[in-house]
């Protein structure tokens, strides 16, 4: 009774006042340790009892194996299944069996829990439940889903806790086929309606492949609905981006009564921040501070920071920020994240700071931030700095995204061979890292090395990409390489299959434009897939201006003009062009008269 009400130090009392305890006393007394999470008192109780001479029964070992597990004694549970097999009850009693599969799985020896599945002689529903859960906990989800599928060819009735057990290995492994079975099961054996949990898994099952509308079935089916029911809708609406969807039923979970939790919170705070849905979003907030979730709730505090900052409201990201009060990595990658994207540089770094000296040390998402920051503020101290962190941590190893963002760091800082450098340390180099070292020696003027690294990344079979053209463009133009832009330009949808953008557009006649080919440029510009923006035009009226080309510059002026009538410095630019023949004041006069 002691046992049962979590009283195991007033069963030992109890147990004290017994003359001659026997094996049922001595169990009983085992049991109620094992059971209230005193696994090491249980296991010191069963080796008093057999220095009293009493060798254990099924339901001793059963209980020992349990304290076992609780405590991860993988040692003791291997004496105690060698007493098991020395009294010949392995193959004989299913519980020990299954037992001894639950201790094996817990304790992560999962080829010894499928040793002695193999043995058992009768295997019931529990036993094939154990080694699934065991594969399925250890993350070997393909042999708990080989496992179900061989228990289903075997006939093992399935009951909830199995079919529970299932749709979580479907799940993981997002095998539509064999969850569908699930289903099927489920639906025949009518426990949709009668078993919540089942319903919750089923649900939960097809958010994670994606099947929203399947997913919303089942939900439109269950009677009852509990918080974790609405939360998995939600989160599944949330988590593919139709927020309107998951607002919806955060709204309507409301209405039918049932209290929203925190993740439900969470989700719908990401929800609004992806929607710009910022009444939604401010309700939530007061909702959450009434409740003072974001002072107990770490995950919470940082999905309104997070929420704060997709709507580009930084102050008011800052302001839950500083209000909260613990904060982890991802509260601050949440504000730095915040700050980089609307290129407060100085403010990332200022984060940077004071994460170090809270004791949290930054993650690859920190530091990216860290050195895009660096780039736009050309903080190439701080950027050393943190270039030093990466390479202790090991971070240039680890992810692509680190090194390319350092070699953009130093590229755009106008220290290419330290661009280089890092460059050539890189241990895999995709396309992004050729442009950022590329991107660095256009800017600063490098044409020749522009076409070297250009050529060498072909050589690697690496495919230049939309950017890499951009930027090779680019370089064409600089330097005045018209038969090379040209033809890159030709061969960038001839053999590349790259599409041209309108920034490529912009690129090939800049190049035109810059080489004398005014003409051609017009040429090029009549033919091209969309309507010419103002960039281009002004680029063309540019280039008359610069060539003395009349013409096509009152031409170039209305069309720049139709695009921005507000461009008044398009009049001054084209009335520089007939400076020759009249003051800069009446040549615009002039130009505006003939375009009315």
């Amino acid at each position: 009774m002691y046992g049962k009400c979590g009283l195991p130090a007033r069963a030992q009392e109890v147990f004290g006042l017994i003359l001659d305890p026997n094996i049922v006393s001595w169990t009983a007394l085992i049991l109620a340790f094992a059971e209230n999470g005193h696994g090491e008192k249980a296991l010191v109780l069963l080796e008093q009892m057999q220095r009293k001479g009493i060798s254990p029964n099924v339901v001793t070992l059963v209980c020992c194996l349990k304290a076992c597990c609780s405590i991860g004694a993988m040692g003791k549970g291997q004496v105690i299944h060698s007493e098991i097999e020395r009294l010949g009850l392995m193959g004989k009693d299913v519980p020990i069996g299954n037992s001894l599969i639950t201790m094996y799985s817990k304790c992560g020896c999962l080829t010894a829990a499928r040793e002695v599945f193999e043995r058992l002689a009768v295997r019931n529903v529990v036993s094939w439940t154990t080694l699934i859960t065991g594969y399925a906990e250890s993350g070997h989800d393909e042999e708990a889903l080989a496992c179900f599928k061989k228990m289903q060819m075997e006939g093992v009735p399935l009951d909830s806790v199995m079919l529970v057990c299932g749709l979580r290995v479907c799940s993981n492994v997002k095998t539509l086929d064999t969850g569908q079975h699930v289903h099927a099961e489920i639906e025949r054996q009518g426990l949709l309606e009668k078993d919540l949990v089942l319903g919750n898994m089923l649900i939960d099952f097809y958010v994670k492949l994606g099947l929203l509308s399947r997913a919303q079935e089942v939900f439109d089916k269950l009677s009852v609905r509990n918080v974790y029911t609405w939360a998995i809708i939600i989160a599944g609406y949330a988590e593919y981006e139709h927020s309107g969807k998951a607002l919806d039923y955060f709204v309507e979970m409301q209405h039918s009564g049932v209290m929203p939790d925190a993740v439900t919170y969470v989700c719908c705070m990401k929800a609004c921040g992806l929607l710009g849905a910022t009444e939604t979003g401010r309700v939530i907030h007061a909702e959450i501070e009434r409740l003072g979730l974001c002072q107990r709730n770490i995950i919470v505090g940082n999905s309104l920071v997070d929420m704060y900052v997709k709507w580009g409201l930084l102050r008011e990201a800052r302001q839950a920020f500083d209000r909260l009060q613990v904060r982890n990595v991802i509260s601050w990658n949440a504000l730095i994240t915040g700050y980089a994207e609307h290129e407060y540089g100085e403010e990332v770094l200022k984060c940077l700071e004071k994460m170090f000296l809270d004791g949290i040390f930054p993650n690859i998402v920190s530091l990216v931030c860290g050195l895009k920051a660096c780039a736009s503020i050309g903080a190439i101290a701080k950027g050393i700095e943190l270039h030093g962190e990466i390479m202790r941590i090991g971070y240039l190893d680890q992810d692509d995204l680190i090194g390319n963002s350092l070699v953009d760091m130093y590229a755009k800082c106008g220290l290419l061979m330290a661009a280089q450098e890092v460059f050539d340390l890189l241990p895999t180099r995709d396309v992004v890292s050729w442009n950022s070292l590329i991107t660095g020696y256009v800017h600063f003027g490098e044409g020749k090395s522009v076409f070297n690294i250009f050529y060498n990344m072909l050589g690697e079979n690496i495919q230049p990409d939309m950017v890499t053209f951009i930027v090779v463009l680019n370089a064409c133009s600089r330097a005045g390489l018209f038969s090379e832009g040209k033809m890159l330009f030709e061969a960038m949808s001839e053999e590349y299959g790259i599409t041209s953008t309108p920034e490529h557009h912009a690129g090939i006649v800049d190049l035109f434009c810059r080489t004398g080919h005014i003409e051609k440029a017009l040429t090029i510009i009549k033919k091209l897939p969309c309507i010419p923006n103002v960039v281009i035009w002004r680029t063309v009226l540019g280039a008359c201006r610069n060539l003395g080309n009349k013409e096509f510059g009152r031409e170039a002026l209305k069309h720049v003009l139709q695009l921005d009538q507000r461009d008044s410095s398009s009049y001054v630019l084209l009335s520089q062009t007939f400076a020759e023949a009249a003051s800069v004041e009446t040549g615009a006069l002039t130009i505006a008269g003939s375009l009315l």
